[in-house]
């Protein structure tokens, strides 16, 4: 794409551009983007909850009463499940916490052993006679430093949440007020909306619309069934297997699972391969036959739950994920691939013209 007749000017606007998007998307995220999470989660509150209210209002009941009693059941549910999942999480992480230093000189000790497993087989091998000279890992591991756990650097996150629950409770209040409204008034909401723009936008928003309900938001459901099925066999197998922190640990690994190119194998393999160096073969059996599972299992029903793909091509997506980690955290890993997603949907409705095709 030229956007000059120099090429060398060319190139320097197209720098610029991408400085510009850079941090501006880094703006957006850190600065704007967090104060209307809670009206975007009402906005999804609103279509989740949508199609139950139509149908107790062609039953008889008053819009308004259905918006209500669903808003309120639908809130209670998800928040008593997120309750559960951030109070177990909040336990086993503060079990995790104090149990760290035992951890680090477990660690160590590890590290020896390792050290003297790997020094006896190389004083097994004939190494020597080939010219090969291997050092001992002694002086690796020596040079491994773990962080000193202070209980400053324990005590200030939980400070941080303590000082963050009045802002929690006021979204939370405010999701349920506009989730409310935002289903009671729908129609009002819509007609104005549609007076106040040009048909052409109109139409580009219901193709963004539907592009979004249609692919996006089914390949989202889609891959949290498959997540919530991973936890679900991650739970029973660590579970089987007495691993400590079970619920947070099969958790994080679910979510390793559902980007890109990362899996299961990222840490189960690499946990099987220490236990069985370490002696501890009942684990790494355990982790290998946990992988396997888990592999059949996601192979067999990702094509009849997902079905489909959302456009991006796997490296295109994990330079999504990077970037969006960079800029906007954890949760921009996921919010940038979308907003790729929707600057392609725009290209391809003749919106904007980002690329050649």
């Amino acid at each position: 794409m030229r956007f000059h007749e120099n090429k060398h000017i060319s190139f320097f606007i197209l720098v610029g551009y991408v400085l510009v998007a850079f941090f501006g998307l880094k703006f957006f995220f850190n600065t704007i983007f967090p104060w209307t999470i809670p009206f975007i989660i009402s906005m999804i509150m609103t279509g989740i909850i949508e199609k139950p209210v139509s149908q107790l209002e062609h039953k008889g009941v008053p819009r308004k009463a259905a918006a209500f009693v669903c808003t309120l059941l639908y809130i209670t549910i998800f928040g008593t499940l997120i309750y559960l999942i951030v109070a177990v999480c909040i336990s086993q992480g503060s079990e995790l916490i104090d149990s760290l230093p035992s951890l680090a000189q477990s660690l160590s000790a590890t590290f020896a052993e390792f050290s003297q497993r790997f020094d006896k087989l190389f004083a097994a091998l004939p190494l020597e006679k080939i010219g090969i000279r291997i050092s001992s890992l002694n002086d690796l591991i020596s040079s491994i430093h773990l962080p000193d756990f202070s209980a400053g650097a324990i005590v200030s996150p939980i400070f941080k949440v303590a000082v963050s629950l009045p802002t929690v409770l006021i979204s939370t209040v405010f999701i349920f007020v506009s989730t409310y409204f935002m289903t009671s008034e729908r129609r009002t909401i819509v007609r104005f909306v549609k007076k106040q723009l040009p048909p052409k936008v109109l139409e580009v928003l219901f193709e963004i619309r539907h592009f979004l309900v249609s692919s996006v938001l089914k390949w989202i459901k889609a891959q949290s069934i498959i997540i919530c099925i991973t936890f679900c066999e991650l739970l029973i197998s660590f579970s089987i297997q007495k691993v400590p922190y079970t619920f947070l640990l099969a958790m994080c690994i679910a979510v390793i699972d559902a980007l890109p190119i990362l899996g299961v194998g990222t840490v189960l393999i690499p946990w099987a391969v220490v236990s069985f160096v370490t002696g501890d073969i009942f684990h790494a059996v355990g982790m290998i036959a946990t992988y396997g599972v888990v592999l059949v299992i996601r192979n067999m029903i990702e094509p009849k739950i997902v079905g489909m793909h959302i456009g991006l091509h796997p490296f295109v997506s994990l330079l999504c994920i990077y970037f969006g980690y960079r800029i906007a955290g954890f949760g921009g890993m996921f919010l940038v691939p979308v907003v790729v997603l929707l600057l392609c949907k725009l290209q391809e409705l003749g919106v904007i013209k980002i690329y050649n095709e």
